[in-house]
């Protein structure tokens, strides 16, 4: 479990700039989503991910992926609930709620694996 916590918080904390690396495939797959293959070498939740941002300012709304590193059935919506902002003007999202995803990808809403609470973030 460390080992999973460890790499899938230094993804969400990454993120955007995680998809800029050379080694990790994107592409467009519909309106505001993003799809992303990770090389193997990369320690992350699945080879192949996805990622919605919302229209209006390009934040993030919503991270899809398989935790391979559980099971193949694992099939996750990492969903933002809150985006807040920083004294440096940084806009990071403060709220994530991971569930699993139904038929058709979307977030079931329940069990709550995972609730992440950002309260302060900080570039040093």
């Amino acid at each position: 479990m460390a080992y999973f916590a460890n790499y899938a918080f230094w993804n969400y904390f990454t993120l955007p700039a995680l998809l800029m690396r050379p080694d990790i495939e994107c592409q467009e797959t519909g309106t505001n989503r993003l799809q992303a293959r990770f090389p193997e070498t990369l320690p992350t939740h699945s080879a192949l991910q996805q990622f919605t941002f919302d229209p209006a300012n390009g934040q993030l709304l919503q991270h899809d992926y398989t935790a391979d590193i559980i099971s193949g059935w694992a099939k996750a919506a990492n969903v933002v609930l809150a985006h807040d902002e920083n004294e440096d003007g940084l806009v990071y999202p403060s709220h994530r709620r991971v569930t699993p995803r139904g038929i058709g990808g979307a977030p079931l809403g329940r069990p709550v694996l995972i609730d992440i609470r950002v309260h302060t973030f900080r570039l040093v």
